[in-house]
Protein backbone atom coordinates (compact mmCIF):
# COMPACT_ATOMS: atom_id res chain seq x y z
CA UNK A 1 0.00 0.00 0.00
CA UNK A 2 1.35 3.39 -0.92
CA UNK A 3 -0.04 6.91 -0.77
CA UNK A 4 -0.47 8.73 -4.05
CA UNK A 5 -0.22 12.48 -4.39
CA UNK A 6 -3.41 14.16 -3.28
CA UNK A 7 -4.50 16.96 -1.01
CA UNK A 8 -4.39 16.24 2.72
CA UNK A 9 -6.07 19.29 4.21
CA UNK A 10 -9.70 20.06 3.43
CA UNK A 11 -11.78 22.76 1.66
CA UNK A 12 -10.21 24.93 -0.96
CA UNK A 13 -9.89 28.60 -0.18
CA UNK A 14 -10.43 30.28 -3.54
CA UNK A 15 -8.25 33.28 -2.70
CA UNK A 16 -5.29 31.41 -1.28
CA UNK A 17 -5.54 28.27 -3.44
CA UNK A 18 -5.27 25.83 -0.53
CA UNK A 19 -7.60 23.77 1.65
CA UNK A 20 -8.77 24.60 5.16
CA UNK A 21 -10.59 22.31 7.61
CA UNK A 22 -14.33 22.80 8.05
CA UNK A 23 -14.88 20.66 11.16
CA UNK A 24 -18.46 20.16 12.35
CA UNK A 25 -18.82 20.86 16.09
CA UNK A 26 -15.04 20.55 16.37
CA UNK A 27 -15.06 17.05 14.88
CA UNK A 28 -13.14 16.01 11.79
CA UNK A 29 -15.36 14.08 9.38
CA UNK A 30 -13.59 11.71 6.98
CA UNK A 31 -15.34 9.91 4.14
CA UNK A 32 -13.62 6.69 3.05
CA UNK A 33 -14.27 5.01 -0.30
CA UNK A 34 -13.04 1.42 -0.81
CA UNK A 35 -12.56 1.34 -4.57
CA UNK A 36 -12.12 -1.45 -7.08
CA UNK A 37 -12.63 -0.72 -10.78
CA UNK A 38 -14.69 2.36 -9.92
CA UNK A 39 -13.50 4.55 -12.78
CA UNK A 40 -17.00 5.06 -14.21
CA UNK A 41 -18.79 5.92 -10.95
CA UNK A 42 -16.21 7.47 -8.60
CA UNK A 43 -16.57 11.03 -9.90
CA UNK A 44 -20.37 10.96 -9.80
CA UNK A 45 -20.34 9.62 -6.24
CA UNK A 46 -17.88 12.13 -4.82
CA UNK A 47 -19.42 15.10 -6.64
CA UNK A 48 -22.84 14.18 -5.22
CA UNK A 49 -21.60 14.79 -1.66
CA UNK A 50 -22.79 18.26 -0.63
CA UNK A 51 -19.82 20.67 -0.43
CA UNK A 52 -18.47 21.29 3.10
CA UNK A 53 -19.94 18.04 4.39
CA UNK A 54 -16.65 16.22 5.00
CA UNK A 55 -13.16 17.40 5.87
CA UNK A 56 -11.37 14.73 3.86
CA UNK A 57 -12.13 12.01 1.32
CA UNK A 58 -9.89 8.94 1.32
CA UNK A 59 -10.02 6.70 -1.76
CA UNK A 60 -8.36 3.32 -1.24
CA UNK A 61 -7.86 1.60 -4.57
CA UNK A 62 -7.57 -2.18 -4.34
CA UNK A 63 -5.32 -2.67 -7.36
CA UNK A 64 -8.00 -1.78 -9.92
CA UNK A 65 -7.57 -2.81 -13.53
CA UNK A 66 -9.13 0.43 -14.83
CA UNK A 67 -8.28 4.13 -14.40
CA UNK A 68 -9.79 4.54 -10.92
CA UNK A 69 -6.61 6.15 -9.57
CA UNK A 70 -6.40 8.63 -12.48
CA UNK A 71 -9.99 9.65 -11.84
CA UNK A 72 -9.27 10.14 -8.15
CA UNK A 73 -6.21 12.25 -8.97
CA UNK A 74 -8.37 14.54 -11.14
CA UNK A 75 -10.88 14.89 -8.31
CA UNK A 76 -8.08 15.72 -5.85
CA UNK A 77 -7.37 18.93 -7.75
CA UNK A 78 -10.41 20.73 -6.30
CA UNK A 79 -11.39 18.86 -3.16
CA UNK A 80 -9.67 17.41 -0.08
CA UNK A 81 -8.83 13.91 -1.23
CA UNK A 82 -6.13 11.44 -0.28
CA UNK A 83 -5.45 8.42 -2.48
CA UNK A 84 -4.01 5.10 -1.34
CA UNK A 85 -3.32 2.28 -3.80
CA UNK A 86 -2.71 -1.30 -2.74
CA UNK A 87 0.20 -3.03 -4.50
CA UNK A 88 -1.88 -6.20 -4.72
CA UNK A 89 -5.58 -6.92 -4.38
CA UNK A 90 -6.43 -7.54 -0.71
CA UNK A 91 -10.18 -8.02 -1.17
CA UNK A 92 -13.10 -6.00 0.11
CA UNK A 93 -12.49 -6.72 3.80
CA UNK A 94 -8.82 -5.81 3.55
CA UNK A 95 -9.69 -2.65 1.67
CA UNK A 96 -12.15 -1.64 4.40
CA UNK A 97 -9.49 -2.17 7.06
CA UNK A 98 -7.10 0.09 5.16
CA UNK A 99 -9.83 2.73 4.84
CA UNK A 100 -10.47 2.82 8.59
CA UNK A 101 -6.78 2.66 9.53
CA UNK A 102 -5.87 5.58 7.27
CA UNK A 103 -8.89 7.59 8.48
CA UNK A 104 -7.73 7.14 12.08
CA UNK A 105 -4.16 8.08 11.12
CA UNK A 106 -5.59 11.29 9.63
CA UNK A 107 -7.12 12.19 13.00
CA UNK A 108 -10.77 11.57 12.14
CA UNK A 109 -13.47 11.87 14.77
CA UNK A 110 -16.23 10.58 12.50
CA UNK A 111 -15.65 8.08 9.67
CA UNK A 112 -18.24 7.51 6.98
CA UNK A 113 -17.85 4.71 4.44
CA UNK A 114 -19.32 5.52 1.05
CA UNK A 115 -19.15 2.99 -1.77
CA UNK A 116 -17.78 4.65 -4.92
CA UNK A 117 -20.26 2.86 -7.18
CA UNK A 118 -23.12 5.15 -6.07
CA UNK A 119 -24.61 2.20 -4.20
CA UNK A 120 -25.96 4.61 -1.58
CA UNK A 121 -27.12 8.18 -2.09
CA UNK A 122 -24.19 10.42 -1.02
CA UNK A 123 -26.55 13.32 -0.28
CA UNK A 124 -27.57 11.54 2.94
CA UNK A 125 -24.21 12.50 4.46
CA UNK A 126 -25.26 16.13 4.79
CA UNK A 127 -28.50 15.20 6.57
CA UNK A 128 -26.73 12.93 9.05
CA UNK A 129 -23.69 15.15 9.72
CA UNK A 130 -25.27 17.35 12.37
CA UNK A 131 -27.01 14.44 14.07
CA UNK A 132 -23.85 12.42 14.45
CA UNK A 133 -21.58 15.31 15.47
CA UNK A 134 -23.99 17.05 17.85
CA UNK A 135 -22.98 14.96 20.85
CA UNK A 136 -26.63 14.73 21.86
CA UNK A 137 -27.31 11.50 20.01
CA UNK A 138 -25.21 8.39 19.94
CA UNK A 139 -26.44 6.23 17.15
CA UNK A 140 -25.58 3.39 14.87
CA UNK A 141 -26.69 3.62 11.28
CA UNK A 142 -26.74 0.93 8.67
CA UNK A 143 -28.33 0.25 5.35
CA UNK A 144 -30.76 -2.61 4.89
CA UNK A 145 -33.06 -3.62 2.09
CA UNK A 146 -36.71 -4.59 2.34
CA UNK A 147 -35.73 -8.16 3.29
CA UNK A 148 -33.69 -6.80 6.23
CA UNK A 149 -30.36 -7.90 4.79
CA UNK A 150 -27.38 -5.75 5.64
CA UNK A 151 -25.86 -3.63 2.90
CA UNK A 152 -28.87 -3.45 0.58
CA UNK A 153 -28.47 -1.98 -2.87
CA UNK A 154 -30.96 -0.03 -4.99
CA UNK A 155 -33.91 -0.54 -2.62
CA UNK A 156 -31.87 0.40 0.44
CA UNK A 157 -33.24 2.62 3.15
CA UNK A 158 -31.34 4.27 5.98
CA UNK A 159 -32.22 3.13 9.46
CA UNK A 160 -31.03 4.74 12.67
CA UNK A 161 -31.08 2.83 15.92
CA UNK A 162 -31.02 4.76 19.20
CA UNK A 163 -28.49 3.71 21.75
CA UNK A 164 -29.63 3.48 25.39
CA UNK A 165 -29.58 6.91 27.02
CA UNK A 166 -29.60 8.91 23.77
CA UNK A 167 -32.07 11.67 23.00
CA UNK A 168 -33.69 12.33 19.63
CA UNK A 169 -35.41 15.63 20.48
Amino acid sequence: MRPIAGRRTPQKNSTAGHFIEIMQNGQKIVCVLPAYNAERTLERTIKAVTPNTVDLFIVVDDCSQDATVCGAQRLAQDRPLKIIRHGKNVGYGGNQKTCYRVALEEGSDVVVMLHPDYQYDPRLLEALKGLVTSGRVRCRAWLADSRKRSFGRRDASLQICREPGSHLD
